[in-house]
């Protein structure tokens, strides 16, 4: 969205139009927003004309690299932040949690690659790829990227919902067709609807001639105080480097920071499986991009459809993830 303003000044027979322009985030790729100004053609009382002309630029004001990079909603429920890339969301902070961060992110984020932070999407396909995803991939099995491909896509700013979220869209291009050779469009809507709740509507629509199979499913790095100290639904579990699979119940699950003092609730409209993750010590040295650490400070509670979908040329299929937060 782009704000622009107009004042007119007269002083001592002067008069010079002053044009403001000021990104709010959605497009700037620079580190500072600029404000131009412009002193358009004029008469002086002398008769002399474009005394000034010239535009110059100056009242810089710091863009953080979330605004360069993503969209920021701050409003009455807390602090949302959201990539461009993969439509992640990289920060929220309910005000439930007093601005207490929810999800983790690790120190190197080689964007384009798998980052292991935040709330990703996984589409059209989570974990592995299968043989029959594979099919008319022109891409080696072993290159096909982990948990989809919109993670790794550059998405587009659609609209800010108030203060409290953004619609973000993406689509198929020659590049994704190699990999997976269907034509899509998605529309991502993330939302901080309350002061404890953060929900994303994800719409995939099949823009191709022919049917196509997906899934799809969300990966959260919940921020813990121990990951050798968390419970799902109450239970303890024994070690962070095991995976524990459940079939999905329709209800939502909540994963327990026992060091923290934190609840984290997720609940998924779609899926039939959920998975409950960490990589342990064991494990890290197969994430590139965490450091031996890193592990101890976050767990994964992920809902996934397991069982791909057909979806045919022209419908639309919707999934919905809602995710709250509550002190133990």
């Amino acid at each position: 969205m782009r704000i622009l303003c107009g004042t007119i000044l007269a002083a001592a027979g002067l008069t010079i139009a002053v044009a403001c322009a000021a990104e709010t985030g959605e497009t700037a790729p620079a580190s500072h927003a600029g404000v131009g100004v412009r002193a358009y053609s004029m008469l002086t009382h002398d008769g002399r004309r474009d005394a000034l002309c010239a535009p110059f630029s100056g009242l810089t004001r710091f863009v953080s690299e979330e605004e360069r990079n993503g969209v920021v909603c701050e409003g009455e429920y807390g602090r949302l932040c959201v990539r461009y890339d993969g439509a992640t969301v990289t920060s929220w902070k309910p005000v439930a949690l007093k601005g207490r961060e929810v999800f983790y992110m690790p120190e190197n984020t080689p964007w384009g690659k798998e980052v292991h932070g935040g709330l990703p999407i996984c589409w059209p396909w989570f974990g592995k790829s299968t043989d029959e995803m594979s099919v008319g991939s022109r891409v080696p099995r072993d290159r096909i990227p982990n948990h989809g491909l919109v993670r790794y896509m550059k998405w587009q700013f659609v609209e800010r919902i108030g203060k409290n979220g953004v619609v973000l869209e993406t689509a198929s291009t020659p590049e994704t067709m190699k990999v997976w050779p269907h034509a899509f469009r998605l529309r991502a809507i993330l939302s901080v609807d309350g002061p404890n709740s953060l929900a994303l509507k994800f719409t995939e629509t099949n823009t191709g001639k022919t049917a196509y199979e997906s899934s799809f499913g969300v990966h959260p790095y919940f921020s813990v105080a121990d990951a050798c100290d968390v419970a799902v639904d109450g239970e303890r579990l024994p070690k962070p480097w095991v995976i524990k699979e459940f079939v999905a119940d329709g209800k939502a699950h909540e994963l327990q920071d026992r060091g923290g003092k934190i609840a984290y609730s997720v609940k998924s409209s779609s899926n039939d499986t959920w998975y409950v993750w960490n990589p342990g010590v064991e494990r890290t040295p197969l994430c590139e991009t965490l450091g031996p650490d890193e592990w101890k400070r976050f767990y994964c509670l992920e809902p996934f459809i397991q069982r791909p979908l057909v979806l045919a040329p022209g419908e639309s299929r919707e999934h919905v993830v809602r995710m709250a937060v509550s002190r133990l």
